[in-house]
């Protein structure tokens, strides 16, 4: 049952005493003042001094409060609330003075109570909205720096509906695609884009709809003509309220960057000097057909081509008109090959080239005879002709080649390479069970003169040189010797051949100046004087840049003479590597090392070249001291040196004199000094010394 409610409760609830009125005005969070027809205060709220710092006694017109920049604005709004009764104007955000000098926002409300004498003017209730405003203004000012960054972004800014239909676009994407427009759905509302390129962006905005995921791609397209990438990030926006679901894309020109890759990664596959594929090009994809050919694909086929005579068209023209010769070079035998061989630099004067689909080994050679044709006619190069040769050795995998690598073929067609050098310029050699057997001979006798050279096997022999009137000696050169070396190794130049080819050429020379250098040191003096020591030398191991300084370190520990060695390298191989090698044999000179050309005549070695040579002796080869006394052929070749080591100022040494006409002949051409079986032959250092206290040979 209800408990019974009398009247005066009624009337206290319907009619609130003044007392609760002014503890709710007390209370209320909000300012409440009445204010006369002129703006002054009539009565203020605790609020008003609680919110603004000022007492009611210190304003006295509402308007002092107001910032002057609003003062004009809030008049009009209660001149209009005052001109029609029960008015309201408001709802309007004002700034109003603090006592402590700054700025509050107050919304602001006016009632008209004009008819209320007690007023007799307006009743404002204002609400601070400080924070709300300046939230609102930190919201503004983002939404600004956002709108500035797109609109001046160079990146690409788009939006899309959930429809996939174009609704923005910056300026930036507008220049690249154009207006917004056409109605073809499959076009996405962009007008300027390549079909393919529209249907792939497509592809990628449902994808990101249908998932909610963000996703990264590349697109290419072209632009007023030019080719450009484009980095897209697409990143969903989720339905809020009225507005369904979108996506932002945000395109970022790659162009500059992608291009720098495409050419990083074409530097990383193609020769700089010829734009041919270089050799990480050539092994990966000569590994790629051997694995498909693994799979019934057919037959692979490596031609290794080593030019000829490239290294001594190198040192006598300079590098720069080599490099042009290669370049040269290499288009002739681009246009030589069917477009979809690769045709690749493997590094000096040498090319491969690979070709896929090969039917049978004569088709390989065919195509090798086609390369032979191609630089038959001689390369035009400035005011000269350069006729070139190629060696050239081929490879075949066929089907039933299971396992074979691209190191393996390459191998193989560089084996056959050598075979056809060994027969001469210009020729064509197929890898074969013999060409195999060859190889695998050869490797073998490599492998035993390792072991040789780790070990007495390697013997070090010498042969007197003397003064061919009197057979007096005045030095020695030291030979190699190895006693137990295999067959196919059959004597001092097979020894030094295969030294070089394996890449033991250093190591033996180290061995055998050592050893020789040992020996010089305990032998007394020859008739004429201190015995001289000469020494053979690859380019390879004066190529080291510590040699030098090791052979000077050898000669210093046992007191030895740096007059006293001369050190020989074959023309051949030293016409082959001058351009490399001069400088470093000038230090050898300046040393005073003496430099001898060995075998001289043997390496075609022109009259400029001979001028440039770092070298203080010719060394006549035994091929034409062997025809002395009875072939006049023989006795030109030996003035015609002899001509030129007068005119260069040059010594001369005959080699090989095996008769006494043949001294004979030597003397009667101005050659003083020489070698050969007619005085000594190589021994073993303990025979040296007897020699060296006598005259050799029958005398003149």
């Amino acid at each position: 049952m209800s408990p019974d409610t009398t009247g005066a409760e009624r009337r206290r609830s319907d009619e609130p005493s003044s007392s609760l009125l002014a503890a709710l005005v007390d209370a209320s969070p909000d300012i409440l003042v009445a204010l006369d027809r002129t703006g002054h205060l009539r009565y203020a709220s605790p609020a008003f001094e609680r919110l603004l710092g000022w007492s009611v006694r210190s304003v006295a017109t509402f308007f002092e409060v107001i910032h002057p920049e609003d003062v004009g604005t809030l008049s009009i709004e209660f001149t209009d609330a005052l001109a029609e009764a029960d008015g309201v104007a408001g709802g309007t955000d004002f700034r109003v003075a603090h006592a402590d000098g700054g700025w509050r926002w107050l919304e602001v409300v006016a009632a008209n109570r004009v008819d209320d004498p007690e007023i007799d003017g307006l009743v404002v209730s204002a609400r601070d909205v400080t924070d709300r405003v300046n939230a609102e203004q930190v919201r503004q000012a983002s939404d600004q720096r956002y709108r500035t960054l797109v609109e001046r972004s160079p990146d690409l800014v788009l939006r899309f509906d959930a429809e996939r239909r174009l609704v923005f676009q910056n300026p930036a994407a507008e220049a690249i695609l154009g207006p917004i427009g056409s109605s073809d759905p499959t076009r996405l509302g962009v007008t300027r884009v390549d079909q393919a390129t529209v249907t792939h962006f497509g592809e990628e905005l449902a994808d990101v709809l249908a998932t909610g995921t963000p996703r990264t791609f590349e697109v290419a397209m072209a632009v007023a003509g030019v080719h450009r990438w484009y980095e897209v990030l697409l990143v969903p926006e989720p339905a809020s309220g009225s507005d369904g679901a979108h996506v932002l894309a945000i395109g970022r020109d790659t162009t500059d960057r992608k291009r720098l890759e495409l050419d990083l990664t074409h530097r990383a596959l193609h020769d700089p000097l010829t734009g041919l594929a270089n050799r990480s090009r050539l092994e990966a994809e000569c590994q790629r057909l051997l694995d498909r050919r693994a799979d019934g694909a057919g037959s692979v086929a490596v031609l290794f081509v080593d030019l000829d005579t490239f290294k001594s068209v190198n040192d006598t023209y300079g590098h720069a008109a080599g490099d042009a010769l290669l370049v040269a070079v290499a288009a002739r035998l681009r246009r030589a090959v069917r477009p979809a061989d690769l045709l690749a630099r493997f590094g000096g004067d040498e090319f491969v080239l690979l070709l896929d689909h090969v039917s049978d080994t004569g088709e390989a050679v065919a195509v090798a005879e086609r390369l032979h044709r191609s630089l038959a006619e001689p390369i035009p190069f400035g005011e000269h002709r350069i006729a070139l040769s190629a060696s050239i050795g081929v490879a075949v995998a066929v089907a039933t080649d299971a396992g074979t690598t691209s190191a393996a073929l390459l191998r193989r067609a560089d084996a056959a390479m050598y075979r056809s050098k060994r027969r001469g310029w210009g020729q064509t050699t197929v890898y074969d069970a013999e060409t195999a057997a060859d190889t695998a001979t050869r490797d073998a006798a490599a492998a035993a003169l390792e072991v040789a050279l780790g070990g007495p096997s390697i013997e070090v022999w010498f042969q007197p040189v003397v003064t061919l009137a009197d057979g007096v000696p005045t030095g020695v050169e030291a030979l190699v010797r190895w006693p137990t070396r295999p067959p196919v190794v059959g004597d001092v130049e097979a020894i030094v051949q295969l030294a070089e080819e394996t890449g033991l050429a250093s190591r033996l020379d180290t061995r055998v100046i050592a050893e020789a250098l040992t020996h010089l040191a305990a032998w007394p003096a020859g008739p004429a004087g201190p015995i001289g020591l000469r020494l053979n030398v690859s380019p390879s191991t004066i190529a080291r840049e510590d040699w030098l300084d090791a052979l000077l370190g050898q000669l210093a520990g046992r007191a030895i003479p740096t007059t006293l060695v001369t050190l020989e390298l074959r023309e051949t191989p030293l016409l082959d590597r001058l351009a490399s090698l001069g400088v470093r044999l000038q230090a050898v000179r300046e040393a005073g090392v003496r430099v001898a050309v060995d075998q001289f005549g043997t390496g075609f070695a022109s009259v400029a070249q001979l001028k440039r040579l770092p070298v203080d002796e010719l060394k006549i080869s035994r091929l034409f001291v062997a025809g002395l006394g009875q072939d006049r052929g023989d006795e030109a070749v030996v003035a015609a040196v002899r001509g030129l080591a007068d005119a260069f100022g040059l010594g001369i040494t005959a080699q090989g004199v095996e008769t006494e006409a043949q001294r004979d002949a030597l003397l009667r051409l101005g050659v003083s000094t020489g070698q050969g079986h007619l005085f000594a032959a190589p021994v073993p250092a303990h025979g040296i010394p007897p020699l060296l206290s006598t005259r050799l040979g029958p005398l003149s």
